[in-house]
């Protein structure tokens, strides 16, 4: 007897049978904020993304108005052909983003529930990551990048990411993909949609999170999993980076910069994997139902060159050197070691204090990610 397939296709709509309903979420539906979000992608990724269908009829369109503006076309001749044109555009768009849904569709079906990313053990030493100028290089993307949104919620932000790329779209709420199948229904039949009905947060395609090449996540993110949505997102070496919308307090964690009285674990992540930004405020009145706190956005880009040089256990001795805030590093580091009773603990901190040229007294969020990625080399052995 044949094994029953985990996941079912129906117009593009790929369904886990173990989905479940979410535990609630926030809709943003203020147009300016929305479009805000969507003009947020960066540049040097947006033109890695494979375009809609919708887009490639306005790009189409604008160009040949604006050829018409400029005498450089006959309209006459624009007229007679532009019914013929637009037919086999119609057709060949649709041809192949068919076939890039069926092949998305076979990696999707090998998702596994791993969550263990794998991390590159090379040496830190030496290595002086605000040194990194090279943005081309260091941002180097070798084919296209597929655009992924967690969440679809009723559509709003989905509608407007599809009227310029091609979206791949995670959904765990069964009604509201019952809701998709008719707000979203043009967007589904034109393949500019593909909607997975699965709980995100225990996906995996091979080593890789949400997608087994290279993608960007735009997303307003219910609060509940927004945290750990973004800890894989970062870890993950296919993903270029993202635009999400999270609660406020979360935000000013994950983009805080050294001594900020915010900066912790979560910001040296963020930072040692690439660059993060604050962009903007989003207050609580613009969401239905309307929350009990306020939200931002931030956006994170990837850099290949940090990730190849971080330690394998940067995120245990983040936890250890963040476990009481308020403390000394050196006493939070002590209670570390002395947790795996190394003998001349105290000995062996001092030493590697003076390597780094720190002091003593100094507080967790008071040191930089560079000089934390050294400090997991150096307990490496421990």
């Amino acid at each position: 007897m044949k094994k029953k397939s985990k996941f079912a296709k129906k117009n593009h709509i790929i369904t886990n049978v173990k989905a479940k309903k979410s535990l609630g979420q926030n809709f943003l539906q203020d147009s300016v904020l929305l479009e805000k979000i969507v003009q947020a992608i960066p540049l040097n990724i947006a033109e890695f993304i494979e375009s809609s269908s919708l887009k490639s009829k306005l790009d189409s369109k604008e160009n040949i108005e604006s050829k018409l503006q400029k005498g450089e076309l006959d309209s006459k001749k624009v007229i007679d052909s532009i019914s013929l044109d637009s037919k086999v555009h119609k057709v060949d768009c649709h041809e192949i983003s068919s076939e890039i849904s069926r092949n998305d569709t076979k990696k999707d079906s090998k998702v596994d529930v791993s969550l263990n990313a794998q991390h590159d053990e090379k040496s830190y030493e030496n290595a002086n990551l605000d040194s990194i100028q090279d943005s081309k290089k260091a941002n180097f993307i070798e084919s296209k990048i597929r655009l992924i949104e967690i969440g679809i919620g009723l559509g709003d932000l989905t509608k407007r990411l599809t009227s310029k790329y091609k979206l791949l779209a995670y959904e765990i709420d069964t009604r509201l993909i019952d809701c998709a199948k008719t707000t979203l229904k043009t967007q589904l039949d034109s393949s500019d949609l593909v909607i997975i009905h699965a709980d995100a947060l225990s996906v995996k395609n091979g080593e890789n999170y949400l997608f087994p090449s290279e993608y960007f996540l735009v997303s307003n993110l219910p609060y509940y999993i927004a945290t750990n949505i973004i800890l894989q997102a970062i870890r993950d070496e296919k993903c270029r980076g993202f635009v999400v919308m999270l609660q406020l307090e979360v935000a000013r964690k994950f983009s805080a910069a050294p001594k900020d009285s915010e900066f912790c674990a979560l910001s040296v992540l963020a930072r040692l994997r690439g660059s993060i930004k604050f962009l903007f405020f989003v207050g609580r009145e613009n969401f239905v139902p309307q929350p009990k706190v306020d939200s931002a956005v931030i956006l994170f880009e990837s850099c290949a060159l940090k990730s190849q040089k971080i330690p394998k256990n940067i995120e245990s001795i983040l936890k250890a050197a963040f476990a009481n805030p308020r403390k000394r590093l050196f006493s939070n580091l002590l209670a570390y070691l002395d947790s795996k009773n190394i003998e001349s603990k105290r000995q062996i901190l001092e030493n590697i204090f003076q390597i780094l040229g720190l002091d003593s007294n100094i507080r967790p969020h008071e040191v930089d990610e560079t000089i934390y990625a050294k400090l997991a080399l150096l307990l490496q052995e421990y």
